[in-house]
């Protein structure tokens, strides 16, 4: 869980990077990402997934750009929101089906 605090109300942007050819899925309260990694970013060729799971309440505006998707909060002194990941070495977690499921679910 990440949050974040100010003094005064403030605009908080958070969102995730994405990659060309990288499954990219926006539901009304996450983001989430599923790609191929090399050797260069991973211990040995793997997939990887990542997700941004938030209240969809506290978000007033979305920005799609080429690699990335950035969500501008509402007015506010604190905002929370979630981070996970997984890969396709987990037991569980490891397609993207699967991690999507597990993001809907939460």
């Amino acid at each position: 869980m990440h949050r974040a605090r100010a003094q005064f109300k403030k605009l908080f942007v958070t969102g995730i990077n994405h990659r060309h050819g990288q499954k990219l899925i926006a539901g009304a309260d996450y983001l989430l990402t599923w790609a191929g990694a090399s050797g260069d970013v991973a211990q040995g060729a793997m997939e990887v997934g990542a997700a941004l799971l938030y209240n969809c309440e506290d978000f007033v505006e979305s920005i799609h750009e080429s690699a990335q998707v950035l969500r501008v909060s509402k007015p506010c002194k604190q905002l929370t929101y979630w981070i996970c990941s997984a890969n396709s070495l987990e037991s569980e977690l490891n397609t993207l089906e699967a991690f999507h499921e597990f993001v809907e679910a939460h």
